[in-house]
Parts: structure tokens; C-alpha cells; sequence
């Protein structure tokens, strides 16, 4: 096709602006004051509101009989079993008022006990074994076979089949990154307690016996992370895309217009150029930085042995007052820090030893004095932490490695997550790890994406753009939705699963307070679009204005921590946030009406308002809704199997894509895992579509007009 042709016919631009987020020369300490302030109802009392505490994980100290080394154990009270040191026992249930006895035998009391730290490589995951002959231990997994005084940890004491704790652990190199279990607790549904905000049940109990309540274990887990200096995150580049030309020679690779656009970082990223009267409103410098780095602008270290940081990405959301929207996709990455401009108090923060930065006054040869000595480690040691670290290596100071943060950005009038991500991926897999390898600067990359690749339309919906074998796809967007895909939908049931997809649609219906929480920000996004569409655009009308439905209320997929006091907002809202909002915030005071939703854990935790009727699937038709969840169910069968053969494959593709060529049997595999994601997605929108043209049928010859409807009826609900 001939590009210049399709920007004739077409003058969209594929995005709005590239912004690079980071760590400024002179930068500011992350300011909490306005958090403190405005949140200081939803503070944990007692808790010291600081981003940069990490909680310390559960880890293993103790070593069992059998030299298997076990990080929870079993305490018999009655039989007088020590504490080990260090370790917390869990006596009590979530609420306070139970005893936390697991043993289902008449006069045992039997506890779990765990203990936090550091110095072994953490657990990552619980789970319950049942020894049926069928089933085997995942790799890596160890079960707890064993008491502290040696006898048999079954939990299911007098059945056919015994069943265990079992847990799995990280990588002795895992990195700072790494999700881990920082908190366990235990619940008895009898009593009316359940899984708190962010906490996963392990769904079998731990109690067998019918005579004592059934107890539940359930734990939680965050970030691994220890030495961290935040400071407010800044724009250290921006790019506005000018108007769609007939001639290129504004492209990005202007290396004079480029730095000219990066001196004033105080006004609006739009300040420069004003061309289309329905543009939406342009956000100001620092909301786009906060979103970029919700948790402000790091200064990170971590020992030579562990794996360095993964770059990650997500999508936000940024809406004006007349619900214009502004998507934004994020590249968020680590960079070596250049350590000589680290000072004292910043070394100690980061557990970094400032020696090799200041020597001291008697040190012979100042000059010469190595930021890391190798006089302790052979050649063959050295070049292991050589090949980990690869690039850091430059940011190392003794037995740490000094980090920063940044983030690349694509604005957009529309939605494009996955395409934008992988090019994102591509550019700083090109110009940051392998800068030296590839002649081509990043100024080229965006000039051609940004100005030269052509705006889908109804002749060419698709554009697929070659530049490696991760698929950086452009599908005409629906213009209801400005989503390029139906992909939204598809994480929606692979996340949520059939029963709660319908529950939150049913929340979606009625405008309820809706808060979504996850640790991967790219989901709260893609999960926040789908349920909006599906509340909102599968009536088939035009932009906002359908009717009879419409989310009209606070939408914000994705907030940072700065802004998370609007979860106290008295009217219907649809908010994502991230899990660790519940290391120092707790819900507003009564559960304020809110449904939570956790879509890692799928804890699912309805309002509990007095008088309001229970919102579920039973509030729709039967027939129509048995059709929906026996679709879904197929749909969601189709994602299962999916899942499985992903995890029997390779583990990181995207990296193993980025320095893979375009039109290699990689690009195909991936080309068609999209394509296939993006069908589900579709079929399961259009099970949404069909369940509501079912819902809405007739629906006028319910509606009484206001002029002959009394004062107290405006809707005759009989005809329900």
C-alpha cells in the first residue's frame, strides 16, 4: 500500500505525544504531605505512610530431619512444642475472636507458625497437596510432612488420601522485583469472616473433621523490594506529533527541534501546537510523570548476585471533564545510576558502601581507587556476576548495583496497548542494552512509527508494523470505544473467570463502587475498558450519547497512590489502584459501598450496605443469562488451554521476540497467539451483545412517560 496515499485519505495520527519520564539532575523528595492530608481517613492507624517500606517476605530458617528445609511449621501447644526464634505464631483468626487451630482432632491445638526476613531466598507461593497416587509435587515445590517434634503433619488425619502444606521458593538470584508472601493469615467462614483486600484462599481447608468449624489459610504477597530512594518523578523529554503532512522533514530525528522541546518542562504538553478543535484536553506535565511512575522516580540497589530488574509495562487512562479520553501506554525500565553522584546519605539508604565513593584522606591513590574490588573474587566468579549484571555492571559499587527508573510513553487518542508496548519494548531493546549494536538512533525508530506508518482504515484495518518478531499490530479502532481490539475482553475472562465476569457486569448495570486492584498495572486498564464496554458501547450507538446505558461516572482504570482519596467519593465510580494501596491504606470507614476486586486473587468482596438487596447473577433473566454463562464457559475453556501450552513453552517471549527478526516462525507463533486472543475477546463481547439485545428487548413499552407517570412511579418495575 502507499503510505502517502493513506495519509490523503486519512490524516489520523497514530499517537499524540512520546514522553520520557525519570529522575531529574536536581530532584525533589517524593512529597506525601497532600496524601497524608487528603487520605487521612483510609491511613492504616498507626502506619507510617511511606512508599519506599517494603514489608520484609516469609523466608525459611529451619531445617526438618530430613534436611528439607521448611519455612512454616506445625506448633502442638498441648504437647509443648517450642517456638523457634524468630518465628510469629498464628494463634488467632483474621478477626481476633477464634482460635487459629488447624488439627481436626478433639483436644489438639495445632498452629502455623512462619517467620520474615532476608537472608534466604523468599517463598512465592502456598498451596494445598493431596497424595491421591495421581498427582505429583510441582517442580521445585516442598511439602511439610513433619512437625517440630517429628510427627506427621497430615491434615486430613484418618482419610484415604493425606494432604499437605506445600510451598515454592524463589531463585537464590531472584530479583528485587520478584513477587513474594509477606503475609499469612487464617479464616473461619463459619464465623463470618472472609479473605481480606489483596489476600489469596487457598480454596481447600485445612481442617477435615465435621465437628470443628472449617479453617482456611490465606496469604498475600507484594514486592521483594529493600533499598529504594524515591523523589518526584519528572518529564525529561516530550515529543508532541505535529499534523499529518504531505512532506516528512519534521520528523523526530531533528536533533535542534528535539532539545527544543525539551526545555520547558512547565507548561502543557500541548502548549506548542493547537490544530483540531475536538482535541481532548491536554494533561499537565506532572500528572503524566505521576502516572508514569506511580510510585515517584527510584533510586534502587540490589546485590551483584541477584538478576537485574525486568522491564515492565502497563496502560492508564487519562479522561477530562468531558470525557475525552487519553490512553496511555507505559515502558517502565531500570538504567544504570552513575554512582559518583550518589552522596553519603543516599549510599546509606541504599545499603550501598561509600567507601569506594569517598576514600578516605590517608588512602595512598585517591585517584585510581576502583568503585569495586575484585581482589576477592576468581576470574571465573567474576565473569558470572559479569554476565548477570551485564550492563549495570558500570553502576556497581562493591557487592551492590545502583539503579534508576525512567519510563517511555505513548499518548494516544485511541487504544492501542498491545502494539504500543512491543514497539516500546523494541526501542529499548535497540537503544539501551544493545545501544552500540544497532546504527540506527531512536529519533529514526520514532520518526517512522509516529509519521510514516499509516492510521488504520476501512480499506486497510490492519497494519502490521515488521520491526521484530513481537507483533506491534494496529487494528482499526471501533469508533464507540477508541479500542483498537477486543483483546480487553479476553484478559477480562481469563483473569476474572466465568462467575465473577457476570457478578462485576451486574455491578456495571447498576453503578455500583467498583475497586479493582492488581500488582500488574497493564490489567487494571484492559479489565477497566472491557467492563465500560460492556456497560456501555455493546448497544451498538455512537461515541457516549446510548441510551439507556451509559457510564456517566468516575472512571479511572489506573490511580496513582498521589490521588487514591477519591476511592472516598460518595457517587458510583470504576477505580483500579495498585495491591500494595493496602500496606498503608485500609477501605473507607463502613466498607463505604464499595465492591472490591482483587484480579490476581479473585477476591471478590461485595458493598455490605444495610437494606441493599445482594447484587448477583439471580437480579438477571434465567434464560438469557444460561446462554451467556454457558458461552463464557466455552470461551473460558478455549483460554485454559491456551494458558497451558504457553507455560510449556519458553519462558520470556518478548524478550526472546525483540532480538528476533520480522517474519521468522517466532513472529508467526506470536502473530497468531494475538490474532487468537483478540477472537475470544470478540466472541465474548458479542456474548455480552446478544445477552443485552435479549435484556433490552421491548424495552420502551416499559418506559411511562414522565407527564402521565405519578409522582412516585416513573418506571413500572413489574415489567421486570
Amino acid at each position: 500500500m502507499d503510505f502517502l496515499d493513506s495519509y490523503c485519505r486519512n490524516p489520523r495520527r497514530i499517537a499524540e505525544y512520546f514522553v520520557i519520564c525519570g529522575l531529574s539532575e536536581n530532584p525533589k523528595p517524593y512529597d506525601l504531605s497532600k496524601v497524608i492530608t487528603n487520605a487521612e481517613e483510609i491511613i492504616i492507624p498507626e502506619k507510617s505512610v511511606d512508599f519506599t517500606d517494603f514489608p520484609e517476605p516469609i523466608v525459611d530458617i529451619q531445617v526438618t530431619g530430613n534436611e528439607i528445609p521448611s519455612f512454616l511449621k506445625f506448633i502442638n501447644l498441648k504437647e509443648k512444642d517450642s517456638v523457634p526464634d524468630g518465628f510469629h505464631v498464628i494463634r488467632r483468626s483474621i478477626t481476633g475472636k477464634f482460635k487459629a487451630n488447624i488439627e481436626g482432632r478433639i483436644g489438639d491445638e495445632v498452629y502455623l507458625c512462619y517467620r520474615r526476613g532476608r537472608d534466604k531466598p523468599p517463598i512465592t507461593n502456598i498451596s494445598m497437596f493431596v497424595d491421591n497416587g495421581d498427582r505429583s509435587l510441582r517442580p521445585g515445590a516442598t511439602k511439610i510432612s513433619k512437625t517440630l517434634d517429628g510427627k506427621n503433619a497430615n491434615l486430613r488425619y484418618g482419610l484415604m488420601h493425606p494432604a499437605y502444606i506445600s510451598y515454592s521458593r524463589a531463585s537464590a538470584s531472584s530479583g528485587i522485583d520478584q513477587l513474594a508472601v509477606i503475609d499469612m493469615c487464617i479464616i473461619i467462614p463459619s464465623k463470618q469472616e472472609t479473605c481480606p483486600p489483596a489476600f489469596n484462599k487457598i480454596p481447600e481447608s485445612l481442617t477435615s473433621n465435621p465437628l470443628v468449624p472449617y479453617v482456611y489459610l490465606c496469604f498475600r504477597k507484594s514486592l521483594i523490594k529493600q533499598h529504594t530512594i524515591a523523589y518526584e518523578p519528572e518529564i525529561l523529554f516530550r515529543y508532541h506529533v505535529p499534523p499529518m503532512s504531505m512532506e516528512f522533514d519534521h520528523a523526530v530525528n531533528n536533533q535542534t527541534e528535539r532539545d527544543s522541546l525539551a526545555q520547558d518542562q512547565h507548561q502543557s504538553l500541548a502548549d506548542s501546537v493547537n490544530y483540531e478543535s475536538d482535541e481532548p484536553i491536554d494533561p499537565e506535565i506532572c500528572q503524566v510523570a505521576n502516572f508514569c511512575l506511580p510510585w515517584g522516580a527510584s533510586l534502587e540497589s540490589w546485590s551483584v548476585e541477584q538478576d537485574c530488574p525486568q522491564p515492565n509495562h502497563f496502560t492508564f487512562v487519562l479522561t477530562n471533564e468531558t470525557s475525552q479520553r487519553l490512553y496511555g501506554v507505559a515502558f517502565t525500565f531500570h538504567e544504570p545510576y552513575d554512582v559518583k553522584n550518589l552522596d553519603k546519605d543516599q549510599c546509606y539508604r541504599l545499603g550501598v558502601d561509600p567507601e569506594p565513593l569517598f576514600p578516605s584522606r590517608t588512602a595512598t591513590d585517591t585517584s585510581t581507587s576502583p568503585l569495586h574490588s575484585t581482589d576477592e573474587l576468581d576470574p571465573e566468579e567474576e565473569a558470572r556476576i559479569t554476565a548477570r549484571q551485564k550492563h549495570f555492571l558500570r553502576s556497581r559499587v562493591g557487592d551492590r548495583v545502583v539503579g534508576v527508573t525512567k519510563t517511555m510513553c505513548l499518548l494516544s487518542r485511541w487504544s492501542f496497548p498491545v502494539a504500543f508496548a512491543n514497539f516500546l519494548a523494541f526501542l529499548y531493546s535497540r537503544c539501551y542494552p544493545a545501544a552500540n549494536s544497532d546504527p540506527i538512533p531512536l529519533e529514526r525508530y520514532l520518526a517512522y512509527f509516529l509519521c510514516e506508518v499509516p492510521f488504520p482504515d476501512q480499506s486497510t484495518p490492519n497494519i502490521l508494523v515488521e520491526l521484530c518478531a513481537a507483533p506491534i499490530l494496529l487494528q482499526l479502532p471501533i469508533e464507540t470505544n477508541a479500542s483498537s481490539s477486543c483483546e480487553p475482553f479476553f484478559y477480562l475472562l481469563s483473569q476474572l473467570g466465568v462467575d465473577l465476569t457476570i457478578n462485576l457486569f451486574v455491578h456495571m448495570l447498576t453503578e455500583q463502587k467498583i475497586l479493582l486492584t492488581s500488582v500488574h498495572h497493564f490489567l487494571l486498564t484492559q479489565i477497566g475498558e472491557a467492563l465500560t464496554s460492556v456497560g456501555v458501547h455493546l448497544l451498538g450507538g455512537v461515541g457516549y450519547m446510548i441510551f439507556p446505558l451509559q457510564w456517566a461516572v468516575v472512571y479511572i482504570p489506573f490511580i496513582y497512590m498521589g490521588h487514591v482519596q477519591v476511592i472516598q467519593s460518595p457517587s458510583p465510580y470504576l477505580i483500579g489502584v495498585d495491591s500494595r494501596f493496602f500496606d498503608f491504606f485500609r477501605m473507607p470507614p463502613g466498607g463505604g459501598g464499595v465492591t472490591y476486586v482483587d484480579l490476581d486473587t479473585k477476591n471478590f468482596i461485595p458493598a455490605n450496605c444495610p437494606g441493599q438487596i445482594v447484587l448477583d447473577a439471580k437480579l438477571l433473566p434465567a434464560e438469557p443469562l444460561k446462554e451467556l454463562r454457558t458461552t463464557l464457559t466455552r470461551l473460558h475453556r478455549q483460554i485454559r488451554e491456551l494458558h497451558h501450552r504457553r507455560s510449556e513453552a519458553s519462558t520470556n517471549f518478548l524478550l526472546k521476540c525483540l532480538f528476533t527478526e520480522p517474519g521468522s516462525e517466532l513472529a508467526q507463533s506470536e502473530l497468531n497467539a494475538l490474532r487468537l486472543r483478540t477472537d475470544i475477546g470478540v466472541r465474548v463481547k458479542e456474548a455480552f451483545m446478544q445477552f443485552m439485545a435479549r435484556l433490552l428487548k421491548n424495552y420502551r413499552a416499559y418506559l411511562i412517560p414522565v407527564r402521565d407517570a405519578e409522582r412516585d412511579q416513573l418506571f413500572n418495575s413489574k415489567g421486570l
